[in-house]
């Protein structure tokens, strides 16, 4: 069955091209819905020769129309025919409302966004000319410590692939010092570029996420042994992706553009797994050819909310690192070879954005022994006896709960009702930000619906009303000490974005103000001026991802929803750093583990293809 949305699109559709046929009306709705349900793209060989059922046009005097009911489409050379002659599609490089790309239906936006990023990403796969290996391999021993066995050390890899490239992109889950290399990194261009300093521009698609990439640099400075002149010029500060292109209004349009580039050297983006198509378009359109762009996430998180699946299309399929045997010779030059280098590159294949992917695999936050690491890994395995055995041999992981917490039955859920008071009770308590948002940091509900009997709406309405009851908020007004909030919508002229966390607190002058942690200061807006907001006791696993909490309360839905899937539950766990707790039935949990769900896009294909495109 097809949305509303789809179905006011096959009305359009055959309003704007009416002798073209109800299949061709059929794959435009078809086509709108996919790029809403995240595709970029809808493969007509998967619709070809389908019934397809429930199609009401509208034909404005209430009849249901004489395509009511279902539609057979013919086979997908036939349909790809008969869209071309029809004029609503045509082949890549036309106006027309669609983009027939090989036997894959794009909205012409998305198909001019994922042509353009590919560009942008293949012009800047290219080896600096002339790099001294020497100076980079001397840099590297100073910044990394020798291989351990023989073995490869990646972080040390990455640091020499942006050295010697234009474009690295470093993947790897929660631990494996993503962003501790990056200040290595950093340090390192510093190094090579001196006297010079470089202008250097760290991102993130969230203010949580760009702040703790900020602090996570700065914690490494302090750890690493640099030289004072290179400690003086580290970037200090990391602003949203939004805010490094400088918004316009409520335009979608940035003042940085392809016209007007970013005053950058590098470019460092983290959580790349968030970012939609369509802002990595944006933003690559306006980043210098001769700037550095490193991009780090975890190809295995979910994908962002909005079309495409950026981070997993760039790192491809393949199962670990792989390098040309021309580059691999390249980095064995600058001071990274070892017989595991060697094993990574594939003989007579040069010159793929493979060269500019590097994955770490080697956990520092978690030991061989910590149940969230071997959740995590079972999880992405699509191995569910040994995920569910994970919660009975690890001490981390709490036992899985379940029952209707809306009625609170049973002792289970009287002990989670304790712990949800002992966790969040001394926000009511706190009298500076800095002190509210530590606790805040401490412990998270995550939820797998918004509207469920265990989604975020009837968890935080459960949350607030044991508050009440502990005597912890009083009054009825819905703003009231301790409450934190998440913004639900981009606001462009306060400077708050769709997922920003604000906590209500008390001013000195004793008004409400609601705090927001931006550059590292907290900034207070007056509670009448926030825009579309909900409370935030409880949040969704996708309005999680750039954040970290000591502990995670997992909340299943009553039934299985095609939103509940391994991508998902993965990035729920790792948002724990040190316990992680599920509450949900269990044969749920395993049908979540089964489901993998793939988007229809072309980027993997056009950053591979068969013969370059430049």
């Amino acid at each position: 069955m097809i949305t509303d949305l789809a179905q006011h699109y096959f009305d359009f559709l055959r309003r704007l091209a009416p002798k073209a046929g109800a299949p061709v009306w059929l794959a435009g709705a078809l086509a709108v819905q996919a790029s809403m349900e995240g595709n970029t793209c809808l493969d007509l060989r998967e619709i070809g020769g389908q019934n397809i059922q429930d199609i009401t046009p509208n034909t404005g005097d209430g009849a249901a129309g004489i395509f009511a009911g279902r539609i057979r489409l013919p086979a997908a050379e036939t349909l790809k025919d008969e869209l071309l002659r029809s004029g609503t599609a045509g082949k890549p490089g036309s106006m027309r409302p669609f983009i027939l790309d090989d036997f894959s239906l794009y909205l012409r936006r998305y198909w001019q966004y994922e042509k353009s990023l590919a560009l942008e990403l293949q012009r800047r796969c290219f080896t600096w000319p002339k790099p001294d290996f020497k100076q980079i391999s001397a840099y590297l021993d100073r910044l990394f410590s020798p291989p351990e066995n023989g073995e490869p050390d990646w972080q040390r890899v990455a640091a020499a692939v942006c050295a010697l490239k234009g474009l690295c992109v470093i993947s790897g889950g929660p631990g494996t010092g993503k962003t501790f290399t990056v200040a290595r990194i950093i340090a390192l261009l510093q190094m090579i570029s001196a006297p010079a300093s470089l202008r250097i521009a760290l991102t993130a698609p969230t203010g949580k996420a760009a702040e703790r990439l900020a602090e996570a640099i700065g914690e490494a400075v302090h750890v690493l042994e640099l030289p004072a002149d290179i400690i003086a010029v580290m970037p200090r500060e990391a602003a949203t992706i939004h805010r490094l292109l400088g918004t316009r209004g409520n335009s979608p349009y940035f003042r940085h553009n392809r016209d007007n580039k970013l005053a950058v050297d590098v470019l460092i983006v983290d959580e790349v797994s968030m970012v939609d198509l369509a802002l990595m378009a944006k933003l690559m359109a306006a980043v210098p050819i001769d700037a550095r762009v490193i991009l780090l996430g975890d190809r295995e998180q979910l994908a962002s909310v909005e079309s495409g699946r950026v981070m997993a299309d760039i790192c491809g399929d393949t199962g670990g690192n792989c390098f040309s045997s021309d580059f691999a010779a390249k980095l064995r030059q600058a001071g990274c070879g070892s017989p595991g280098l060697t094993a990574a590159a594939r003989a007579g294949k040069g010159g793929t954005i493979d060269d500019s992917v590097v994955l770490l695999a080697r956990n520092y936050r978690f030991g061989e022994a910590s149940g969230i690491a071997a959740l995590a890994a079972a999880i992405i395995a699509g191995e569910t006896e040994r995920a569910i055995d994970c919660f009975n041999k690890y001490q981390e992981l709490g036992k899985i709960a379940n029952g209707r917490i809306d009625r609170q039955q049973g002792r289970a859920a009287a002990q989670l009702q304790h712990r949800i008071i002992q966790e969040y009770g001394p926000l009511f308590s706190c009298r500076e930000p800095v002190a509210a948002f530590e606790v805040f940091s401490q412990f998270q509900i995550l939820c797998v619906l918004r509207r469920d009997e265990m989604g975020v709406r009837q968890i935080n309405q459960w949350v607030t009303a044991i508050m009440r009851q502990e005597g912890l908020i009083h009054g009825t007004d819905k703003w009231y000490q301790g409450r934190p909030i998440m913004i639900t919508n981009n606001n462009y002229g306060l400077g708050l974005f769709n997922g920003d966390i604000g906590i209500t607190m008390t001013n000195t002058s004793g008004r409400l103000q609601v705090f927001f942690q931006q550059d590292n200061k907290f900034r207070p807006i007056a509670c009448a001026r926030i825009p579309a907001h909900e409370t935030a006791f409880a949040s969704t696993v996708h309005k999680s991802q750039g954040s970290e909490f000591k502990r995670v309360l997992l909340m299943l839905p009553v039934r299985q929803s095609p939103i509940l899937s391994r991508e998902l539950l993965y990035t729920a766990v790792t948002r724990a750093r040190e316990h992680f707790e599920l509450w949900g039935d269990k044969e749920i949990f395993k049908q979540g583990i089964d489901n993998r769900v793939g988007r229809s896009t072309g980027l993997d294909t056009r950053l591979r293809p068969k013969s370059s495109p430049l």
